[in-house]
């Protein structure tokens, strides 16, 4: 991955050159935003016209930013300028900057209009649906937490930052899709580079990725998806939900999937001795890797897709264990990293017959 930085007035951004996926184009061709037009402009957009409109004075919360808009203080500049190795150190180093037990006390300021109060709750309300995270009101004794204010531009600290700490939900950023991104950055969502070093494989779903027009000065495209992307229809710089592989990340950031899971504890009763018949909500594997949903073609292509019968089989649009045909030995799923594709869940079969599979790694 080869990375080029320019400077934006008072703004860093970043431009990443990746040969299979989102490419840097020359601004020749015309190619249209994928993001949600409903939720107006993107937030280096509106950052980039705070910036217009203050000149040398834009600064925000004191700081420059970081991709348009993260805030770019000290901690956060040494992890994303330093080398591989450093970066590596820094994903580990960087459970500090976690919030203890996925607990993220929140304020929403009074002066706020009521439609982006109202955008703030359903952004929290899809976090808790989606993730482990729990966020909840601000108590006395709590010393670092979130406060949601209108000030110029989105903009958010990436973790936690220490005491009370910013996102900024300004004119133009008062819509849940946004509000969800930079609540991302809140709960550690690293840029990309950085996130590379857990294993996960391109997320061109995420609703952290930026659109096509990323820092665009003439209104069209900059970036372009090529190769496997444009065969499994991505679309990048969606602002509707949290993608799969941004779930599985967070959980594995906060160490959501505990082990051993519910299913471990006592085993499942199955007649063809390999677990084909488990219809559970198990969604993990016995590593804690979170599972890729069935109908879903990335990062890894099911060949499963292709079962006419799905219900049979227990698939559909969910990501649970499941033992389809009793292709293995037990309920398996395949896996949100590069590597390995799939492993087995932690489901123990009752007095299970042992048959021949071929145990793939």
């Amino acid at each position: 991955m080869l990375v080029h930085r320019f400077g934006l007035g008072l703004m860093f951004a970043h431009i990443v050159y990746l040969s299979a996926i989102p490419i840097l184009l020359d601004n020749k061709k015309k190619t249209s935003s994928l993001a949600d037009d409903s939720v107006g402009l993107e937030p280096w957009e509106v950052n980039q016209e705070v910036i217009g409109r203050k000149g040398n004075k834009a600064f925000f919360d004191g700081w420059t930013l970081y991709q348009g808009d993260i805030v770019l203080d000290w901690k956060t500049r040494l992890i994303i300028q330093g080398g591989h190795i450093r970066r590596r150190r820094a994903v580990k180093k960087s459970q500090t900057s976690r919030w203890p037990n996925g607990v993220i006390p929140y304020v929403v300021d009074r002066n706020l209009a009521s439609k982006t109060k109202r955008e703030i709750k359903k952004a929290l309300k899809h976090w808790r649906r989606r993730t482990c995270l729990h966020f909840r009101h601000k108590r006395d004794g709590d010393v670092d937490y979130i406060r949601f204010v209108y000030e110029g531009g989105c903009w958010s600290y990436v973790g936690r930052a220490g005491g009370e700490q910013k996102v900024s939900v300004g004119s133009g950023c008062e819509f849940m899709g946004t509000i969800i991104h930079e609540i991302g950055h809140a709960v550690d969502k690293m840029p990309r580079k950085v996130m590379d070093s857990m294993g996960y494989e391109y997320d061109y779903f995420s609703i952290m990725h930026y659109g096509t027009k990323f820092f665009s000065k003439n209104g069209k495209a900059t970036i372009r998806i090529r190769k496997k992307g444009r065969r499994i229809g991505a679309q990048i710089g969606q602002r509707r939900s949290l993608s799969w592989i941004d779930v599985a990340q967070v959980h594995a950031m906060y160490n959501c999937n505990k082990l051993p899971s519910t299913e471990s504890k006592t085993c499942f009763n199955s007649t063809s001795g390999d677990g084909r018949e488990y219809r559970g909500q198990l969604n993990y594997t016995e590593k804690g890797v979170m599972c890729q949903p069935w109908n879903e073609r990335w990062p890894h292509d099911p060949e499963e897709r292709k079962i006419r019968n799905q219900n049979r089989e227990g698939l559909g649009k969910h990501n649970y264990c499941r033992n389809p045909r009793g292709k293995r030995a037990r309920p398996w799923c395949y896996t949100t990293l590069k590597r390995p594709v799939w492993q087995y869940c932690d489901i123990v079969i009752c007095n299970r017959t042992i048959k021949k599979h071929r145990e793939d790694t």
